[in-house]
């Protein structure tokens, strides 16, 4: 979506200048600027925290949606980003709706800064370039009665106040809230055919789930048949369950005299852009994940939006034409709903954040693990042997294959490897794991230090960390010299084994490691010292 779009205002295609990750979908080999979710950014930095140092500026936008993951990736930021090591990194936090407590969650005074040092704003007219027109229930009854003249029973609002909701349980508030949307389905019909009618070709209707997407079509379709309308409206579900294929036609500009309707849940508040939109009508109710402590489970449920999604959400109309925004409630329930929404971490149950945080203690709570000043950590490496590993060859589309297609489909090109022996001049906490992967090298299926992908990929072959300490020298009672050799741990032998030699030395030197002979392990070592690894 976004990637593609800024991909082709700069007339380049995905993943040269600007990229995406989304889950295990990915093109960014050469992007500059990579598009990420909160979701996929926390992940990585769990599996690796180093990931942070491939970035000079970290983007935060649409702070004001306050889920959980996103929460704690902003505290996450904040104290990463506070460390010597990270003083040249940027972080950008934008919103159109931007709480004060998370301005000032960012400022210099929370975090260590160059004295006097405050932090840039750029405040941007909050106005949408075309006029936008705001309406109410009681504004729909006056400019389209029409709406009103057949069909059901007008809906109460008096019990659905937010007011009214707190002393309720959860799932009852949210059933309340359900059947009203339900019961708002007919009335929505009969404005869109009336807002097309008055020549408005696409709309853009947020509602809370699915199911209420679909009971809105259902009764679309009905009406459009009771006032024998000879167009007939193109119906896009926009859902986050759903394909994105499935909803791609309604990004694209709409061709002339084409009626559209894009019925969407908060996926098109801020992450996908419609074009041409002319009118919004929003239900103002969106489906949050709540944790039930009595029955300690989460659940899914009703509830109204906050004052800043509903400005979210006006603004997607009014940018490249005039537009109407319509909320299907009155005024005095507008006037009830909160500033903003209740962060996730409120509502949402903590168990894996929790463990995310136990996992990043080192990060979050204690000093920094590089000072500016002191004893350097020193390792010195030398490569024994080049190696590759034969990738899995990708499986045939079929047994009617031609043989012309089969001699030119290639081989997948093998993944090298190098095996090294290290010697560590100091001492220092995961010293060998963090020189490898500072110099692109990192340890094969190492959890910690290499990205995600990559650690996933050596999982496979290789079920944990290959680091073996095969050489330990050490001074006696006696004032003697000791040394220790130990040979290759069987599954790591056997991992090796797996790997081919890439040349006649290197296939030498693992016939002497292999095996595990003891007396030959010191021909390979650096010289005297303390301790050696392979």
């Amino acid at each position: 979506g976004l990637a593609n779009r800024v991909a082709s205002q700069t007339g380049t295609s995905v993943g040269e200048v600007v990229g995406y990750r989304v889950g295990n979908d990915r093109k960014d080999s050469r992007a500059a600027v990579v598009y990420v979710t909160a979701g996929h950014l926390l992940e990585a930095l769990v599996h690796n925290p180093r990931h942070l140092e491939s970035f000079s500026h970290i983007v935060l936008d649409e702070v004001h949606e306050r889920f959980v993951e996103a929460d704690f990736l902003m505290a996450l930021l904040r104290l990463a980003l506070s460390r010597p090591e990270t003083i040249h990194q940027r972080i950008v936090v934008m919103s159109a709706t931007l709480q004060k407590a998370l301005g000032d969650f960012f400022r210099p005074i929370l975090l260590p800064a160059p004295a006097g040092a405050e932090p840039g704003s750029l405040t941007l007219p909050g106005s949408t370039p075309f006029e936008v027109r705001d309406y109410f229930w009681e504004d729909i009854r006056r400019e389209w009665p029409d709406v009103f003249a057949w069909g059901p029973k007008e809906p109460s609002f008096a019990e659905a106040l937010p007011s009214k909701g707190k002393t309720m349980k959860p799932r009852i508030r949210s059933d309340q809230l359900t059947k009203l949307c339900k019961d708002l389905a007919p009335f929505c019909a009969s404005l869109l055919c009336e807002l097309f009618k008055q020549g408005i070709k696409i709309a853009l209707v947020f509602l809370p789930g699915l199911d209420q997407m679909k009971e809105v079509a259902e009764q679309l379709e009905k009406k459009v048949i009771d006032l024998r309308l000879s167009t007939k409206p193109e119906v896009f579900l926009m859902h986050s369950a759903l394909d994105e294929e499935t909803y791609q036609g309604v990004l694209d500009p709409a061709p002339e005299g084409v009626w559209r309707v894009a019925l969407a849940t908060n996926i098109a508040e801020s992450s996908l852009t419609v074009p041409g939109v002319g009118a919004v009508i929003d239900f103002g109710l969106h489906r949050v994940n709540v944790h039930n402590d009595e029955v300690r489970m989460s659940m899914l449920i009703t509830e109204w939006c906050s004052r800043a999604s509903m400005k979210q959400r006006r603004g997607r109309t009014g940018r490249t034409n005039p537009g109407q925004y319509i909320r299907l409630m009155p005024e005095v329930l507008f006037d009830e709903l909160s500033d903003f929404d209740e962060s996730g971490v409120e509502r949402s149950p903590l168990t894996r954040v929790a463990l995310e945080a136990a996992h990043l203690a080192e990060i979050l709570s204690s000093p920094p693990m590089v000072q500016r000043f002191g004893k350097p950590a020193t390792t010195m490496v030398k490569v024994l042997a080049h190696l590759y590993r034969k990738l899995p060859e990708a499986s045939a589309s079929g047994s009617s294959e031609s043989s012309s297609e089969s001699s030119e489909r290639c081989d997948p090109e093998p993944e090298p490897f190098s095996l090294v022996a290290l010697r560590i001049l100091t001492g220092r906490r995961h010293q060998i794991r963090i020189h490898m992967a500072h110099i692109g090298h990192p340890l094969v299926t190492d959890g910690k230090y290499a990205d995600l992908d990559v650690f996933l990929g050596d999982k496979e072959w290789c079920s944990r960390t290959f680091l073996h300490r095969y050489h330990l020298s050490f001074s006696s009672a006696d004032g003697g010299r000791e040394q220790v050799t130990v040979p290759l741990d069987p599954d790591l032998a056997s991992a090796l084994r797996g790997l081919r030699p890439a040349d006649g030395d290197s296939a030498a030197t693992l016939q002497h490691w292999l095996p595990g002979d003891e007396t030959r392990l010191l021909d390979f070592g650096l010289g005297l010292g303390e301790e050696m690894f392979f």
